[in-house]
């Protein structure tokens, strides 16, 4: 009797990145890499402004506030990224809760393969960062090449407006709000308490400015300096409102 030989099912996404032997890019270059020179017309184009509490000068493109190496990782994002329909982009503003969410989004796509009591789970061994791709960090690096052997569904990582995406798929949002459209790539939004997320961003940003005070750090958000201006939204919590129903109205109609 003839056998044959079954062939190893194909892997199935999300793979932990790091461990698919790519160099992890976990944050953006402190100056323009080389390959994006090209755009310094571009930048130089842009309104600028020097934001004194922060020491850092910062450009407006697509109506936010972005330092210039952010806003060179943007428009190469825009150009380069091609999303699939079944990618999950996980975004967030720095410091707002992204490695927990980087770690339940992974957790939760990847529990047929790990399942979340398993000895080898990935999580287990590796930080959630390591789990997901940094999108503008391989952009910028001229590194994006990798995303594309991913095995579907990819999960990735963000801290880009939703804007600053390309308008190459509709995108559908969860936990934040309505979506361009229903057959593109899922974001996932987490948000954070103002007052916790300046506080936190405050402590982590004393790396690169050594000596920056909180309250230049608090002036800094709220002019908009950080990945701004922020829409002045007003997050009412379901269960305190129902039990507040008059305070809770007030407050939206303030």
């Amino acid at each position: 009797m003839a056998t044959t030989t079954k062939k190893p099912s194909a892997p199935v996404g999300p793979v932990p990145f790091k461990d698919v032997g790519a160099e992890l890019e976990t944050a953006l270059p402190e100056q323009p890499p080389e390959r994006l020179s090209h755009l310094a017309d571009l930048l130089s184009s842009l309104p600028s402004k020097m934001e004194v509490n922060l020491g850092v000068r910062v450009y407006c493109y697509r109506g936010f506030w972005l330092p210039d190496n952010w806003v060179l990782a943007a428009v190469a994002l825009q150009r380069g990224f091609v999303p699939r329909p079944d990618d999950v982009v996980v975004a967030s503003l720095p410091k707002c809760g992204t490695t927990w969410l980087n770690a339940l989004a992974f957790a939760t796509m990847a529990r047929h393969a790990y399942p979340p009591a398993a000895a080898n789970h990935p999580l287990r061994r590796l930080n959630p960062h390591q789990c997901l791709p940094f999108l503008e960090g391989f952009f910028a690096s001229g590194r994006e090449a990798i995303l594309d052997t991913l095995p579907s569904p990819r999960l990735m990582n963000t801290h880009m407006p939703l804007t600053m995406l390309p308008n190459t798929a509709p995108i559908t949002t969860t936990g934040g709000g309505g979506g361009g459209g229903g057959g593109g790539c899922r974001v996932i939004y987490i948000c954070r308490e103002p007052k916790d997320m300046v506080v936190s961003f405050w402590h982590y940003f004393q790396q690169a400015v050594p000596g920056v005070t909180l309250a230049e750090t608090f002036e800094a958000f709220c002019g908009g300096a950080i990945l701004g201006p922020h829409p002045q939204l007003l997050a009412r919590k379901r269960g305190k409102a129902g039990q507040c129903a008059l305070p809770a109205l007030r407050g939206v109609a303030a």
